[in-house]
């Protein structure tokens, strides 16, 4: 396979498994939210059901500054709210950070020092991707 198709593939794969975490991430958000909706049944003048979810002045005023608010302005636990969301992510980027660096190590190891002991990072470069 080229590289440039196992890049692809490894990409997609990567875009698979992070949406995976995505869904799980908003599905406990919607339940979260839709617990603390109250649900409604009205009966319209057209005579069809109609359901409506209300929720109380005080959490739709917070969400919607903070939807208005950018993170660096956000308050500490609200910060810490979203650090805790992406922590959900860190084990599989540091499974892929971790492999694509043993990978490279490879590389690293078989590219020879020049004179100086220095790495060129175009040897590296070249190697790495002439795989």
């Amino acid at each position: 396979m080229s590289l440039t198709k196992q890049i692809e593939q490894a990409e997609s794969e990567l875009i698979e498994k992070l949406a995976n975490i995505e869904h799980i991430r908003w599905s406990k958000w919607q339940s979260w939210v839709h617990n603390r909706l109250q649900y409604t049944e009205l009966i319209g003048d057209d005579g069809n059901k109609y359901a409506y979810y209300l929720m109380t002045t005080d959490d739709y005023e917070r969400w919607e500054r903070q939807i208005n608010t950018d993170y660096q302005d956000l308050t500490e636990s609200e910060k810490e709210s979203d650090r805790r969301e992406v922590r959900s992510y860190l084990p599989l980027l540091t499974s892929k950070i971790t492999e694509a660096c043993k990978e490279m190590g490879k590389y690293i190891i078989d590219t020879r020092l020049d004179d100086k002991n220095e790495l060129h990072l175009e040897g590296i470069i070249n190697k790495w991707f002439s795989k």
